[in-house]
């Protein structure tokens, strides 16, 4: 793809150079058009003239695109609770622009509605419930620890079944209520889209519509995911999240994932998303046929690489994000992820945990990624073929660094050294033997 303009700069390089990302968290940059709404917002919000995110409004909005009555007895309901809290959260504590705003409630009714079609598709064709899901592997590990690589690794193998971008965010099968053409316009331009608004965002994290993406996307439409506080200052919601049951959203997951291989299945599906480290075992209650690949690395080396990530997510929603708050409320969410990742881990036998679980270290996928690949083909009981060898060294080669900019970063930015991280995830380290990385 070519590479697009941003203001008269390309996403990778300013005046020929290499471009590098902000640390200048708190003042997020912001292209002009944008700015100019913003503060005509502003200005009307100052006069007493605001329009805050109502719950029934967006399910109003959802049903009617959809087409469905939302009071059906045939839709479930579980959605409600989430969305209601997340919206009280947002008007309450988020602190969004007025682009931040439009956009929430953009993405808010279209994942409703989203899964409102999901339902009606599913209600048309009971008989799809019925049908065994291909086994899943999944791949988990906190944020930043080679995830991505080794996903996109293994999805570019024939055998196994992977979510791209453009059909995550539309699970509808073509030829129904949403053709493929139209949802990979709709995912292009989202693309796009992103690269103009927050160029650094994209430098830490591109976006590519043909690629594959996480699997918590999925969660999403029951509203019980992390996405919402890794874009947006939540932390009602996100204590909330905490507090209930994740079941009907991994259950409503499950129904999605039967949806879209009735369009397309394979022998693997291949998921991969940090969220589920948080929910092992919910993920295991309803996915007992998963394996599940997960991550490790020094935590000192990806938490504030995650956390500046996040800063620049949260700086495309609001002008006043504080890394400071940011840090604070991640670091103990990574810790929750970790702490409750390794009691699900330490309740099994250990016959159960290898058959279930392999470790996979950074250090071991970057210098060696084609032997990482074999070990991760013999615990599922795969053959390693020629042809799987050769995909995956095309892929290693056309992996390149910096192709949207070199992405700059420093732990203090968040109020964190490098003891303070490695002491913190001591625990966490010592059980998977993860080596410091100077």
């Amino acid at each position: 793809m070519a590479e697009a303009a941003v203001n008269g700069v390309s996403r990778g390089r300013v005046n020929g150079s290499l471009r590098v990302t902000s640390r200048d968290y708190a003042h997020p940059y912001r292209p002009f058009p944008l700015g100019l709404i913003n503060s005509i917002g502003t200005g009307f919000e100052n006069m007493g003239v605001s329009r805050p995110l109502k719950t029934e409004s967006i399910i109003r909005s959802a049903a009617g695109a959809a087409g469905v009555d939302s009071d059906a007895d045939w839709l479930s309901n579980d959605y409600r609770e989430g969305l209601e809290v997340l919206v009280d959260s947002i008007n309450s504590e988020a602190r969004l622009n007025t682009v931040g705003k439009m956009i929430t409630r953009g993405r808010l009714t279209s994942a409703l509605k989203t899964r409102f079609n999901a339902e009606t598709l599913i209600n048309a064709d009971p008989g799809l419930l019925e049908t065994p899901l291909s086994p899943p592997i999944i791949i988990t590990g906190l944020q930043r620890t080679g995830t991505t690589l080794l996903h996109r690794l293994m999805a570019a193998d024939r055998r196994f079944r992977s979510l791209s971008s453009w059909e995550v965010l539309n699970p509808l099968p073509p030829g129904k209520k949403s053709g493929e053409d139209s949802r990979i316009k709709t995912a292009r331009w989202t693309e796009k889209a992103a690269s103009w608004m927050s160029p650094d965002f994209f430098a830490v994290h591109p976006i590519d519509y043909q690629a594959p993406e996480e699997d918590v996307l999925l969660l999403d439409y029951s509203f019980r995911s992390t996405v919402a506080e890794a874009i947006l200052r939540v932390p009602s919601y996100s204590s909330w999240l905490e507090s209930v049951d994740s079941e009907p959203a991994y259950r409503f997951m499950r129904k999605l994932l039967l949806l879209f291989q009735s369009t397309e299945s394979r022998p693997f599906w291949i998921l991969k998303t940090p969220h589920h480290l948080e929910y092992l075992d919910v993920l295991l209650s309803v996915f007992p046929e998963a394996r599940v690949i997960q991550g490790h690395r020094d935590p000192s080396k990806t938490i504030g690489s995650f956390l500046s990530m996040v800063s620049h997510g949260h700086g495309m929603f609001s002008d006043s994000p504080d890394p400071l708050e940011i840090g604070e409320h991640w670091m103990r969410k990574c810790l929750r992820m970790t702490t409750r990742g390794m009691a699900h881990r330490n309740r099994l036998t250990r016959e159960a945990e290898s058959r279930q679980f392999l470790d996979v270290h950074f250090s071991n996928l970057v210098s060696n990624p084609l032997s990482v690949l074999e070990d991760i083909y013999h615990f599922i009981g795969l053959d390693f073929d020629k042809e799987a060898e050769a995909t995956a060294r095309k892929l290693i080669e056309g992996h390149g660094r910096y192709r949207y900019g070199r992405h700059d970063y420093q732990l203090l930015d968040f109020g964190f050294t490098t003891p303070d991280i490695r002491d913190t995830f001591s625990e966490y380290r010592w059980k998977y033997n993860v080596p410091d990385e100077d």
